[in-house]
């Protein structure tokens, strides 16, 4: 569009044309199929209503369903129990003449003497001052129920079991040693070299075995002192390096320890 004056002088807006509103080709025979569904007084009852006079309300016996009726007791609930007996009439007048030979002081007393005396519940405040709300004693954890049991004190028969499975392999191990013994065979523990023959010329003493547990231990013992000491972060190579070569040395010390405890005979070769 290119400029001109002429542009400047306000024009009438032209609104735009609306389009035909939409309307249904079966919009008339709709609306006949249903006025002649509808039937008269469908709604709204008759038109001409007879209306009766405000002073000609329903009383009391008039109605269809008559004035007497009896409340229809709740489902669930039997009413033939808990009846209590009707309240005695004024005119009604008591049983007279009814007498008894009991003598109520002297029953009360033989009932008194005889009765034992009721024990009260022991109880237990948890406080100081005495002050606090009681506790039943039973339940409180006082009292020593589980040492009164049959079973008390006895040790338990999977725990027997157990042992007895333990020594008999122990007893398997030792006569499998006994025949590795014979045939000359040998194994190391670590740095320590242990063998198994026929002769004993090279077998080491009981007190020699003891002092090289004793200097096992404190080897080991020593070390996990150091290692105790390291640094709880290792965020340096050297670091973890150190703590990895510490960890590697004591778990060689305890399994030589172990090795060595659970062998008494030990032969050194040559």
């Amino acid at each position: 569009m290119e400029e001109s004056i002429y542009n400047l002088i306000p024009r009438e807006e032209k609104p735009a044309p609306k389009s035909k509103r939409y309307v249904s080709q079966f919009a008339d025979t709709a609306r006949q199929e249903y006025k002649a569904r509808q039937g008269k007084c469908a709604t709204m009852g008759p038109q001409n209503a007879t209306t009766k006079d405000a002073g000609c309300f329903t009383k009391k016996g008039t109605g269809k369903g008559g004035g007497n009726y009896q409340r229809a007791a709740p489902q669930g609930r039997d009413q033939t129990r808990h009846i209590k007996p009707h309240v005695p009439k004024a005119s009604d007048k008591p049983v007279m003449g009814h007498l008894s030979n009991k003598d109520f002081l002297k029953e009360n007393a033989i009932k008194t003497i005889t009765s034992k005396p009721v024990k009260p519940k022991a109880t237990m405040v948890d406080h100081p001052a005495g002050k606090g709300p009681k506790i039943a004693l039973e339940n409180s954890g006082l009292v020593p129920k589980f040492c009164k049991k049959k079973g008390y004190g006895t040790t338990p028969k999977y725990i027997t079991k157990r042992k007895e499975e333990e020594h008999r392999a122990h007893e398997e191990y030792e006569q499998y040693i006994h025949s590795v013994q014979k045939q000359g065979a040998y194994y190391e523990c670590g740095s320590i070299q242990i063998i198994a023959c026929e002769t004993t010329d090279a077998q080491v003493p009981t007190s020699e075995r003891e002092e090289l547990l004793r200097g096992l231990k404190s080897n080991w013992e020593q070390l996990h002192k150091e290692y105790q000491g390291l640094s709880v972060i290792a965020d340096t190579a050297p670091k973890r390096q150190r703590r990895n070569d510490m960890e590697t040395r004591l778990a060689q010390l305890e399994a030589d320890i172990a090795r060595i405890e659970r062998h008494t005979t030990i032969i050194v070769s040559n």
